[in-house]
């Protein structure tokens, strides 16, 4: 989805979301699909914001919820990495925005246990270097889970992380 133009914040009926609720009423994923979207579904910022617009037409759309099929939320926009897992059954949320610009400021509190958008996040890692996540999908030789690495812009890997339909493990 082009999400570029998705206002983070406006007033709740000034939102355009009307295109956006017609993309996401017209999804019928399969299960296993990724949501690919310029600005993040989830996300928790240093001054924490969930983008209204993209907010008002899941509303509007699916009830809050990202069809179902979808399996991981996968975004930039915001200039950080952050993983997120949430207590009901919603799909993980990444964000890699840590490849171009300036970096937003680090998070300095606990993401874990924080409610968004109606449910308790239930594991979080947020990191503030540069660097690129490589996916390496399901159904390779590390079985059933997707596997991604974190590495900086020197080609270390920083950390990995375990992808689940119902969790990022990013220890």
């Amino acid at each position: 989805m082009d999400s570029s133009n998705a206002y983070d914040a406006c007033a709740q009926d000034a939102c355009d979301s009307a295109p956006y609720a017609a993309q996401f009423a017209a999804m019928a994923p399969k299960p296993g699909t990724w949501f690919l979207s310029h600005r993040p579904v989830w996300g928790i910022g240093h001054s924490f914001a969930l983008n209204r617009t993209l907010q008002v037409a899941l509303a509007t759309a699916a009830g809050g919820r990202l069809p179902a099929g979808i399996t991981l939320a996968l975004s930039g926009h915001m200039h950080i990495f952050e993983a997120l897992s949430f207590s009901d059954d919603r799909p993980p949320q990444l964000i890699v925005g840590t490849g171009g610009t300036a970096l937003d400021r680090p998070i300095d509190r606990a993401l874990r246990g924080m409610m968004i958008a109606g449910a308790t996040v239930s594991a979080a890692r947020s990191d503030h270097r540069f660097g690129f996540l490589l996916i390496e999908p399901a159904g390779n030789a590390t079985g059933n889970a997707t596997k991604a690495r974190f590495i900086d812009a020197g080609g270390q890997t920083l950390f990995a992380c375990t992808l689940t339909p119902e969790e990022a493990n990013c220890p």
